[in-house]
């Protein structure tokens, strides 16, 4: 006798309940069901949190890559590991690219949205990571640029502007946007 998997058991019920739903609570129960993943895939992001992992590295390399993107635009500064010295018209200026800096939380959130998505191939779900995640990164590096770079020309009172209230709610923007153009291309058709 042929063993059913856990997989087909669950596809099975699924199908069997849906039967009776309405459009209304099917589109729910996707709801539902995408939420549930998402919430599911964010759990390895409380374990590297819980971790306390070392980005070092990470942080030293966008430091670099934000030093050359200052060094470009007519800003001089200086790098030391992960920090960069700035004169502004306000006075000098260190920045230190911490951690939560490098956009590796942007990265994951993005992950666990293309991997919530219902109905997906996964040859699409990974076009979407390897498109989306240096999209997000390299979008991340102009994030702290600009925000340098506003300060530099500003001053120090453009800097809270620059960092909480523009780009700290603009790259969670910024990661819903390249989830919705993904979405756009693969799924749409899913859920029509």
């Amino acid at each position: 006798m042929a063993r059913i998997s856990p997989i087909s058991r669950w596809n099975s019920f699924e199908r069997r309940m849906k039967k009776n739903f309405n459009q209304k609570q099917k589109k729910l129960y996707m709801i539902f069901i995408f939420l549930a993943k998402f919430a599911l895939l964010s759990l390895p992001l409380h374990f590297l949190l819980w971790l306390n992992f070392d980005a070092r590295p990470v942080q030293e390399f966008v430091a670099h890559a934000v030093n050359q993107m200052l060094s470009l635009s007519g800003i001089a500064s200086v790098q030391n590991g992960a920090t960069l010295a700035v004169q502004t018209v306000s006075g000098p200026l260190l920045v230190e690219i911490i951690k939560d800096c490098v956009g590796w939380k942007s990265m994951l959130a993005l992950f666990g949205l293309i991997f919530a998505t219902p109905k997906i191939a996964m040859r699409k779900r990974i076009i979407g990571l390897l498109v989306g995640a240096p999209a997000i990164f390299l979008l991340n590096l102009v994030r702290i640029w600009s925000t340098i770079y506003i300060t530099a020309i500003k001053g120090y009172s453009f800097w809270e502007i620059t960092h909480t209230f523009l780009w700290q709610e603009g790259l969670m923007l910024a990661v819903l946007g390249v989830w919705w153009v993904w979405m756009k291309r693969y799924a749409v058709a899913h859920f029509n």
